[in-house]
């Protein structure tokens, strides 16, 4: 019976002994398998596609649709820079001013039938001057004619003063008068936000004329029917200019040499601005109702001579431009306003002058 008891004690440790261990072998097989699925998730994940879309952004900006910059080659600050540029190109073609660019259209009290509704590409500024003896004669005319002979009185520092004696007389009778300027071109653009197109031409036109000087003013009397003063009838004011001094464009410049502007003159016998403003001032030709005044493309014009007047800057705003406009020149008509309605008309001054065989 102990042989007995003996043996049986054995089978039972050595059943229990076995079954510890498939225990153990159990469990080992199955953190096996939680391993292996651990191990095949994670790598799942790695080799999933993703989006490049979701990738976390490199320290430089890629431009979309490039790619990553190592594959490309291209450096991403470079590529962004290039991306600038375009930007910025585009926008600067977007303002790009016109050949003879136009402020919006301003419907003017009383008989005003247009003005400045067009910024002047007139003047020095490159559409040259056309008031009658605009740069004292044409230098290609084969049988050229003074100033004099055309009916046409220069004035200078010198005889200022006894040239509006003349002109306060005349302009009792003379109510229209048509006016031209001669500038030395435009040196500027203006930059920062515009509001708009218009916003931008106006102040495209007003840091133009608060940087330069006027160079020649004419000015032509007539009455309603267009007849002319006896004698002189276009008074060509000549105003100090410096070359040396003075800011312009040399293409302007060089046009009116060329067409016989002396600048040796403007410089020594120049009238001074401010003399000229205070004469004009009580000439009876501004601030008068009764005045109607004849332009071409005269936004510049007008501006100059607004500059001489109240020894100013142009206002910032566009508004307040055409205010100061109406109380000094109630009355204007602009041709180049006007020739919107003459579907046959178009060009500049010389040009319509040819179509209508005027001269």
């Amino acid at each position: 019976p102990d042989d007995t008891a003996a043996a049986e004690a054995d089978q039972l440790k050595n059943a229990g002994a076995r079954d510890i261990e498939n225990d153990d072998h159990s469990e080992d097989n199955e953190d096996d398998d939680n391993g292996k699925q651990y191990h095949h998730s994670q790598h799942q994940k790695r080799s999933s596609p993703t989006d490049e879309n979701q990738k976390e952004p490199s320290g430089s900006p890629t431009l979309s649709g490039d790619g990553d910059s190592s594959d490309s080659g291209q450096n991403p600050k470079e590529d962004y820079a290039q991306e600038e540029e375009k930007e910025r190109e585009t926008v600067e073609d977007r303002k790009q001013l016109p050949e003879e660019p136009t402020l919006r259209n301003q419907k003017l009290p009383n008989e005003t039938q247009g003005m400045p509704s067009a910024v002047s590409g007139g003047g020095g500024g490159g559409g040259g001057g056309n008031h009658a003896g605009s740069g004292g004669g044409n230098g290609n005319n084969m049988n050229p004619q003074t100033n004099e002979e055309c009916g046409i009185r220069d004035v200078w520092r010198h005889n200022l003063d006894e040239e509006f004696r003349t002109i306060r007389h005349i302009v009792q009778k003379y109510h229209y008068v048509a006016m031209d300027t001669e500038f030395p071109g435009v040196v500027a653009r203006p930059v920062g936000e515009f509001r708009s197109s218009a916003d931008y031409q106006y102040q495209f036109l007003r840091c133009n004329v608060d940087l330069l000087r006027i160079i020649q003013l004419g000015l032509t009397f007539m009455d309603e029917e267009g007849h002319t003063p006896p004698g002189f009838s276009t008074w060509q004011f000549n105003f100090k200019f410096n070359l040396n001094e003075d800011m312009y464009a040399q293409d302007s410049i060089d046009l009116l040499q060329n067409s016989g502007i002396q600048f040796k003159k403007h410089e020594e016998d120049g009238i001074d601005p401010l003399d000229f403003a205070e004469l004009l001032m009580t000439s009876g030709i501004v601030l008068m109702d009764n005045i109607k005044w004849l332009s071409f493309h005269s936004g510049y014009d007008f501006g100059y001579l607004l500059k001489l007047l109240t020894d100013q800057n142009l206002p910032a705003e566009e508004s307040d431009f055409f205010e100061l406009l109406r109380i000094y020149f109630p009355t204007i008509y602009d041709v180049k306003y006007l020739m919107k309605s003459c579907k046959n008309l178009k060009g500049g001054l010389q040009e319509v002058a040819d179509q209508l065989e005027l001269r």
